[in-house]
């Protein structure tokens, strides 16, 4: 069920014409007035968080995610820097369910 929309422009209820993704040729979900001749994206105006959403972390944590890549060799190279690298990809790579 589409969620409740009012055109930006002349605020008419446009719910009715909600039309969902259709990437086979690349139209994004959204609400067509026709009074105003106005299509209004659903990226434009995202969903009010409600009860039971789950939060989502900013992109800017306090501390850095995941393994850098420079912290990463797809081949072990003999030292045992180049070997402590691989084994991390190879940790990373399993996790993943590659063998």
């Amino acid at each position: 069920m589409a969620r409740s929309m009012n055109c930006p422009k002349c605020d008419a209820d446009i719910s009715e014409s909600y039309e969902p993704d259709d990437w086979s040729c690349g139209i994004s979900e959204g609400w067509y007035c026709d009074d105003c001749d106005l299509g209004v994206a659903g990226w434009e105006h995202p969903c009010e968080p409600l009860e039971g959403d789950v939060f989502i972390a900013p992109s800017a944590p306090a501390e850095p995610l995941g393994t850098p890549i420079s912290e990463l060799a797809g081949r072990p190279d003999g030292t045992r820097d180049g070997d402590r690298k691989h084994a991390e990809f190879v940790r990373i790579a399993k996790s993943w369910g590659f063998d």
